[in-house]
């Protein structure tokens, strides 16, 4: 149920844009956890909000990492999903704003098997079949995986090859579960 409302907050803040800026934004980071009420307590400029972290927007993407930190249930779950769109369509920038977002290097691969892990709820649809959706299911994760292969940097090896794992994982569970 969550993941069909972020997939339908995301497509509908894409409508949405002008009702937040960056601007706006920026100044109250200064206190995360406020900014995230803000943000979260107004359905417009959360929509907003989670539409520019999931076009993969950096300078959004940086404000990100500030406001996952002190998430909890709800909106981390939509931060989550939302980042990992990120990393489809901006993946070296995407990961490399993770690994800097978190001195502890530990945290930082946990938070991305974390996204990688749930970045496929976003697209479920109830409308779909179930051969539908596994075959768009598989179909999204080969392409993460190709996005990931064009990265070409050290520094990110170990959140590349998490996220790899994770997705490869997903998509071993979706071909096993297309020949059932």
């Amino acid at each position: 149920m969550l993941r069909n409302l972020v997939l339908v907050l995301i497509m509908s803040a894409s409508l949405t844009s002008e009702a937040l800026t960056l601007g706006e934004v920026k100044p109250k980071l200064s206190n995360p956890k406020k900014c995230l009420e803000y943000l979260y307590s107004d359905p417009t400029r959360w929509n907003t909000y989670i539409s520019n972290i999931s076009q993969g927007k950096i300078n959004w993407l940086k404000t990100w990492v500030n406001l996952r930190k002190v998430s909890d249930a709800g909106p981390t779950s939509e931060l989550d999903i939302a980042y990992a769109s990120a990393i489809e369509k901006n993946p070296d920038k995407s990961l490399k704003i993770i690994l800097d977002g978190w001195i502890d290097k530990t945290e930082a691969i946990k938070i991305i098997q974390k996204i990688c892990e749930s970045s496929i709820e976003t697209y479920a649809n109830q409308s779909m079949s179930e051969g539908e959706y596994k075959k768009r299911t598989k179909s999204l994760l080969e392409y993460r995986l190709k996005n990931l292969e064009k990265i070409n940097s050290k520094e990110l090896v170990e959140l590349i090859n998490t996220c790899n794992l994770s997705l490869k994982e997903q998509l071993k569970n979706v071909s096993k579960n297309s020949e059932n």
